[in-house]
């Protein structure tokens, strides 16, 4: 399989330019692809286009690339942009979790990722400014690899992260339809939350809580905020699992009525 790599903000309009891998980048192609001189390369500038490119050079700390014609996405195996944007405003949780919600939600379908400060969240970001920088970095590097596994048009974007209080007032109502996901009698199925919707909102956000569930008075402030409580069925899921089940349903639900509304 031809290997795809972001190289966001390149432009690509004659005469190309040559394009310089370094760091991660270079290292993955180089290193353990072992791409060699005259393999073909789809590069994607985050902007929705799409180029083939051929390696010219391979050196210890840098590879070259040559463009040689620009695609159309679907041609080299690119998915179509998504029906719907999903936003998944997930809090942070234990040593790796969010880690695994980024790579695997961007892999099923989530267009962006916000990092939650729940009031009963056991992790919380490094205090120091430099620190907490260098996680988000990497965050946006998984989620990049993941686009690039999942043969993505565009990177799901990681957001700073957001305490509690602010995320129910982040995202307005218009053209958009907000969940959070509270297991239990309370909350309404997923499932039926997503057959009162006829038509493809705008975007989609789900709030999913820490190991520990969203405290009474976050349950509150979302309610108030005008939040739809969902749960997704009887059985209490982790949080990294609960993320890629609720992306999948809503990816599924939305695939359905594209089809039904071209049918």
């Amino acid at each position: 399989m031809t290997q795809r790599i972001f190289v966001p903000g390149i432009q690509f309009a004659a005469p190309f330019p040559i394009i310089r891998l370094e760091g991660v980048d270079h290292n993955h192609l180089a290193r353990v692809m072992r791409a060699k001189p005259g393999d073909e390369v789809i590069v994607l500038n985050n902007a929705g286009e799409t180029a083939v490119a051929t390696v010219e050079r391979t050196e210890k700390s840098f590879t070259l690339l040559e463009i040689a014609s620009i695609v159309l996405p679907e041609s080299v195996g690119i998915a179509p942009e998504p029906t719907v944007q999903i936003v998944v405003a997930q809090a942070l949780g234990k040593a790796d979790k969010l880690e695994t919600v980024i790579q695997h939600g961007a892999e099923a379908g989530a267009t962006e990722f916000v990092p939650v400060r729940a009031d009963r969240c056991v992790a919380d970001l490094p205090t120091d400014p430099g620190r907490a920088a260098e996680k988000l970095l990497r965050w946006n590097q998984i989620s990049k690899s993941a686009a690039e596994q999942a043969c993505l048009l565009r990177i799901p974007k990681v957001q700073a992260p957001l305490p509690s209080r602010h995320l129910f007032s982040a995202f307005g109502p218009e053209g958009m339809l907000r969940l959070i996901l509270h297991p239990g009698p309370a909350g309404e199925p997923l499932r039926h939350a997503l057959e009162t919707v006829s038509r493809a909102p705008a975007s989609i956000v789900i709030a999913i809580g820490p190991e520990g569930g969203w405290s009474p008075a976050e349950l509150e402030t979302a309610a108030a905020s005008g939040w739809r409580m969902i749960t997704l069925g009887p059985r209490v899921l982790r949080t990294e699992t609960a993320a890629l089940v609720a992306i999948s349903q809503i990816t599924y639900r939305f695939e359905q009525v594209q089809i039904q509304q071209r049918g």
